[in-house]
């Protein structure tokens, strides 16, 4: 079976995400496939994606408890990213 690649402008095009910001922030809290570069461009497989859709809810059910929640990790994961980048550089 041939696996299919999905570039950022496919995933938009599709309407799967709008912006990179919210992709990353995806990868980091929500379990969105990180992806992998082939070359210099970051590719998704067309299956990881369509896996991860599947696995979402269908309906937002998140309280603004579980929301404050979700929008803390992703500034503790840019936070940590930003300072692990630091220390490599």
């Amino acid at each position: 079976m041939t696996e299919i690649f999905l570039r950022f402008r496919d995933l938009k095009a599709r309407g799967i995400v709008n912006n990179w910001p919210t992709l990353k922030r995806w990868v980091a809290v929500l379990g969105f496939p990180s992806g992998r570069y082939l070359g210099s461009a970051r590719v998704w497989l067309e299956s990881e994606v369509e896996d991860w859709i599947k696995s979402r809810p269908t309906k937002c059910t998140l309280t603004d408890k579980q929301r404050a929640a979700l929008t803390a990790n992703a500034a503790r994961a840019r936070t940590a990213k930003a300072q692990a980048d630091a220390e490599a550089a």
